[in-house]
């Protein structure tokens, strides 16, 4: 069983940086800053890594970033009218086990939770499976038009790119908590890359507003 940590996200550079607790549903110790230097010298004087993905300090998981930005964009193209090939819908028990989530959408490791029907405005999550604890470059765009990343850090950054940073394994899973927004409705994907994967979530926003109020 696995509980989710909510991320914050704040501006570094020329993209969103998130990371940081915000309310775990279980209370965990805090790490202080010594515990993760001494952490980090372990791993590489013993060569060991994290499953995933090795936990690196931020100098190294920016370089990290940067090379995951060399990957170009694979999403696919759709043509403006046709359907949108929405991503598979994961019910639990199939998501990890203990999740939070009800449902998500995506191959793993990372998942976009939330219902089918999508408006722009609401909050957007995205869930990653604590089996994987390495960083994580998410990249978007409309694949029947011209419009870009639809997912939004609060506050947003500079760059559209999203950057959820890694994690010590352990059984908790991390999440994502930002926007959808969008100027029109149409097909939508995000490109998701880490260190081991590289996965493909396609969603289709609706026109109008959600007829479900906003949740927090």
């Amino acid at each position: 069983m696995f509980v989710a940590r909510r991320t914050t996200c704040w501006s570094v550079g020329r993209r969103a940086r998130c990371g940081g607790v915000l309310g775990p549903t279980r209370a965990v110790a805090p790490i202080g800053r010594l515990a993760i230097a001494v952490m980090v010298l372990a791993l590489v004087a013993c060569g060991g890594s994290e499953p995933g993905g090795a936990f690196s300090s931020p100098t190294s998981q920016a370089a990290t970033y940067d090379s995951l930005l060399q990957r170009p964009v694979a999403l696919p193209a759709v043509s403006p009218g046709s359907l949108c090939p929405v991503s598979s819908r994961v019910v639990s028990p199939e998501l990890p086990k203990g999740s939070f989530v009800p449902n998500g959408f995506g191959g793993g490791p990372v998942y976009l939770t939330g219902q089918v029907d999508r408006y722009s405005g609401e909050t957007a999550r995205l869930v990653v499976d604590p089996a994987y604890s390495g960083i994580v470059l998410v990249r978007g765009k409309q694949l029947d038009g011209p419009q870009g990343m639809p997912l939004v850090a609060a506050p947003p950054g500079p760059s559209p790119d999203l950057e959820i940073p890694a994690e010590p394994s352990s059984s908790y899973g991390r999440e994502w908590v930002g926007q959808l927004v969008v100027s029109g409705p149409g097909c939508f994907g995000l490109q998701v890359d880490g260190v081991t994967f590289e996965e493909g979530i396609v969603l289709e926003v609706q026109p109008g507003t959600s007829p479900v109020p906003a949740g927090p």
